[in-house]
């Protein structure tokens, strides 16, 4: 069997593991390291499943495949809007330009650019109220 055919058995064995199986913590460390080829059938389970942890799961495999695309970063927003402790997913995603931005923050130099981070702060400080993100 071809490692790709493989991805979607896999996505419905997890899908069927309890929270604290072996099995699901084999598959979350193994699906990232396929890469690529799992963003598409990932993003269909996550958006077929109603079950919040397996949608975790997913979020969490999608956050570290280390490819950058506006779905998966969608569906990171999305676990962070459900659970401020998805946090860590987003920082695995997106490692670099996070820390780098995050660098220029801390030290009061304006960025230019809007990148992942400005946009996650943003969703944050309108979670929260904070500034004139404040939701009316």
């Amino acid at each position: 069997m071809r490692i790709s055919a493989a991805i979607g058995p896999t996505l419905r064995a997890l899908a069927e593991t309890a929270p604290l199986d072996m099995l699901r913590d084999a598959i979350l460390a193994s699906l990232p390291k396929i890469g690529e080829p799992v963003i598409e059938p990932a993003l269909r389970a996550y958006a077929e499943a109603d079950d919040r942890a397996f949608r975790v799961s997913v979020g969490s495999i999608l956050a570290r495949i280390g490819v950058l695309d506006d779905r998966i970063f969608a569906v990171l927003l999305e676990m962070l809007e459900i659970s401020p402790s998805r946090a860590g997913d987003l920082a695995q995603y997106g490692t670099t330009e996070l820390c780098r931005t995050c660098r220029a923050r801390s030290t009061h130099i304006p960025c230019a650019t809007a990148t992942p981070h400005s946009r996650i702060t943003d969703r944050v400080r309108a979670k929260r109220g904070h500034g004139p993100w404040k939701r009316r």
